[in-house]
């Protein structure tokens, strides 16, 4: 059996596949040492021996890792005509073209050297689209919380002016302003759980339908879904702490004389 190696100079007929590849071509074996058949022209197969097997990469930024096959490129008679070469430095990358092309030039003086860019520049482009939807996403996510909380606060201001006098008469009788606000509160926070929790069911079956858009966070992410319950719960508190807090103030004598 033939021992892991990288490809020697101008060999043909071998072949580096990544460990999802090998795993999963050969899962309880050693991939090394095998022969693979693969298209190299059309409707052309070559006998290729696995000579190493690599880690897997995350070919693309957003989706599922997918198995890769490496081949010498003189192996590839097929391979577009303007290929992306991938140089990895310890210094500032940019500072290193014209060394790089340099280089190139040296082996073709006729190869052009084109669109020079770090990682990190290609990255950002090839996320521009998704960032924007994601922020879109964020900002309407931000008018959903403000309007949700108008709505609550809206709504427990209505309960209470609509209750003044069962408030003036638990003040009369000797109720403190503490349990006037949690008795409010507790109205809320029935509603508040209520729409959490349908809130949540329908955020379970939504998030599968956005797989696509998400990296390095799983469609049903424990902590993502517990900040947001919390950031709710405080939010929806804080809109009905303020009715709760003029419902205890209110005057018995003046609350009883209203009706």
């Amino acid at each position: 059996m033939s021992a892991r190696r990288p490809f020697a100079a101008s060999e043909t007929a071998v072949a580096i596949l990544d460990q999802a590849a090998a795993t999963r071509l050969w899962p309880n074996e050693d991939a090394v040492g095998k022969h693979i058949r693969m298209m190299v022209g059309d409707r052309k197969t070559q006998d290729a021996e696995v000579v190493g097997v690599a880690g897997s990469v995350q070919a693309r930024i957003f989706g599922s890792t997918e198995p890769q096959l490496y081949v010498p490129f003189a192996q590839a008679p097929n391979v577009e005509t303007t290929p992306t070469i991938v140089v990895r430095t310890a210094t500032e990358p940019v500072s290193l073209a014209a060394t790089v092309r340099a280089a190139i030039a040296e082996t073709d003086s006729a190869a052009p050297v084109d669109r020079v860019r770090t990682l990190d520049d290609f990255v950002s482009a090839s996320v521009g689209q998704p960032r924007f939807r994601t922020w879109l996403l964020a900002a309407l996510a931000l008018l959903a919380v403000a309007m949700a909380t108008i709505g609550l606060y809206g709504v427990t201001s209505d309960g209470v002016v609509q209750r003044t006098r069962e408030f003036g008469i638990c003040l009369a009788v000797g109720a403190t302003a503490g349990d006037v606000i949690r008795l409010v509160l507790a109205g809320a926070a029935r509603l508040l759980f209520t729409g959490l929790a349908l809130g949540l069911l329908a955020s379970a079956a939504l998030t599968r339908t956005m797989a696509e858009l998400l990296y390095g966070v799983t469609p049903l992410d424990l902590q993502t879904f517990t900040a947001v319950s919390v950031l709710l719960i405080a939010v929806g508190f804080l809109a009905s702490y303020i009715p709760a807090r003029q419902a205890s103030r209110i005057d018995p004598a003046l609350a009883l004389r209203s009706e």
